[in-house]
């Protein structure tokens, strides 16, 4: 009888986080570790010359010049539609999470779960179904059953800011990873406008104050406000065009 094995490469640039993901290979007979890669475009490369059945990629590996976060999830869904996806992340904003799923992505773990959760995504995504970590399904849970979704809708560009700023990057440093030429202080009304709706959409004063201390894990949770005046500012920027 052929024995069930999912083979898996795993994409992330961590040396800790790659070693850590062997060991879980090696301790179930479930998971076949094919491959892993440290960059999107190693990534890229792999899945074009070898057969998986699911990526387990970070969402927060880092490009290096390639195309990298949500952009990279639709790509990889694209080119290579039979691949499952299951993807670990630290973010626990619903804005983020449901753009993430939006790419039909068959799993979000998180790293705040025990990485039994890992395991359970990856059979869930070979199987064809879905997977949701306990602590991200309470992030989704958590919003209120009055609030629409457009409300919760983001671009694509302010998501990328929100997803860079934990990293440490400066709103200008993250401009200029984005290519945007945008310099502070040089505003017009069409860009306050949009500042002003991504702070609607995100609700940005009352509900990434909840979750600052998941959206930048170094800081103490007892600086909750002043992450919460940072992650202000990273989404403002990204209303006038930082990202």
């Amino acid at each position: 009888m052929r024995s069930f094995c999912v083979q898996t490469v795993f994409a992330n640039d961590r040396p800790l986080a790659m070693e850590g993901m062997e060991f879980i290979a090696g301790s179930t007979s479930a998971i076949d570790l094919v491959g892993v890669s440290k960059s999107p475009g190693d990534l890229i490369a792999s899945l074009s010359r070898r057969n998986c059945d699911v990526v387990l990629i970070d969402y927060s590996i880092r490009g290096n010049g390639h195309m990298e976060g949500l952009a990279l999830l639709g790509y990889l869904r694209r080119t290579f539609p039979k691949i499952g996806l299951v993807v670990l992340t630290t973010h626990e904003n619903p804005v983020i999470i449901r753009s993430i799923l939006a790419l039909d992505v068959s799993g979000v773990v998180s790293k705040f779960d025990d990485i039994g959760h890992i395991v359970t995504a990856m059979h869930a995504s070979y199987g064809g179904g879905n997977y949701l970590s306990p602590t991200i399904k309470s992030g989704l849970d958590e919003v209120s059953d009055g609030e629409s979704r457009r409300e919760w809708k983001l671009t694509p560009r302010e998501i990328e800011v929100i997803r860079l700023y934990p990293s440490g990057l400066s709103i200008n440093e993250i401009a200029g990873q984005l290519n945007n030429s945008w310099l502070p202080g040089h505003s017009s009304p069409v860009r306050r406008r949009r500042a002003t709706g991504c702070r609607r959409r995100s609700g940005i004063r009352n509900r990434l104050s909840t979750s600052a201390r998941c959206f930048c894990p170094p800081r103490p949770c007892h600086r909750a406000d002043a992450s919460r005046r940072h992650d202000e500012v990273a989404v403002r920027a990204a209303g006038r065009g930082d990202a």
